[in-house]
């Protein structure tokens, strides 16, 4: 959370195509899926994290986070400090959480609008 608004973060690295894509538009979609039926789905405006204290702490929020959540940043990168080793931010705009526990017969998402984020070049 970043202050009442949630944020996201990506454990990626900088390739020329994903900062050519977000440089012209840095909305992006994203989703999770368990196979319990949990489902998060949004969009967020994304922008890279450039704070080294920031990228430390989402390194070790996935490093430390029990599987299928967390996994071993070190398969990529071998640090935070590395340059193979980029955190993207997000900041959605539009969350749609689906509860498994009802699946197959109520499949009514709770969808919260956050409002809008300017784009942070």
């Amino acid at each position: 959370m970043d202050d009442d608004r949630p944020v996201g973060f990506i454990a990626t690295g900088k390739t020329p195509v994903k900062l050519r894509h977000l440089a012209a538009n840095p909305v992006v979609a994203f989703s999770y899926w368990s196979p319990t039926q949990h489902v998060v789905q949004g969009e967020s405006v994304a922008s890279w994290e450039e704070d080294a204290a920031v990228k430390h702490r989402v390194w070790d929020l996935f490093t430390t986070t029990p599987p299928p959540l967390g996994y071993d940043l070190r398969l990529f990168a071998p640090g935070p400090d590395s340059p193979q080793f980029s955190s993207l931010r997000l900041d959605p705009e539009r969350v749609q959480v689906l509860d498994g526990a009802g699946f197959p017969t109520n499949l009514t998402p709770r969808i919260a609008m956050l409002g809008s984020h300017p784009p942070a070049l």
